[in-house]
């Protein structure tokens, strides 16, 4: 155990903001819950978060910087194509449980903008890029095939 620290308890303070930019986005409104309705145009989202230390007994100080991009693509016969690209950075130095902890999924479901062949904790990072695609592609396959076509199945590419 030489040169390991370990740490009892961890407190943190921090202020967050965040700006997202969505230009024409619509939406669909039910009772309990509103939907965006996606639209050819991109979505910006940054946030800035901020660690003080001292601040209400905060140990820490650093900033993490978080921009994600996101768009879907109309690409004619073949469907649509949802593509999100996103990066971020932490200055300063903070222990283990305070870097970004990359989202895995361990069950049989897939879950979007995760990756499915991580388990959780698996990966941490101080900074990091990630690209994810998801190609729709709306019958282009399974319309040529007559039962298939009559159970109006569709086909995803991940």
């Amino acid at each position: 155990n030489a040169g390991l620290d370990t740490i009892q308890n961890i407190t943190t303070s921090e202020i967050t903001a965040e700006l997202r930019w969505a230009p024409h986005e619509q939406f669909y409104q039910g009772i309990n819950f509103r939907t965006p309705i996606r639209n050819k145009f991109p979505i910006f989202t940054l946030r800035i978060q901020d660690g003080i230390k001292g601040f209400l007994n905060g140990q820490y100080n650093y900033q993490q910087l978080t921009l994600a991009i996101a768009k879907r693509c109309y690409l004619s016969q073949l469907g649509y194509l949802d593509v999100s690209l996103e990066g971020g950075h932490i200055f300063g130095q903070v222990p283990f449980p305070l870097l970004d902890i990359h989202r895995a999924n361990q069950s049989y479901a897939y879950q979007l903008n995760a990756y499915n062949l991580m388990n959780f904790m698996e990966f941490v990072s101080d900074n990091y890029a990630a690209v994810n695609t998801d190609l729709y592609l709306n019958g282009f396959i399974f319309n040529k095939i007559p039962l298939l076509k009559k159970l109006k199945l569709r086909g995803v590419i991940p």
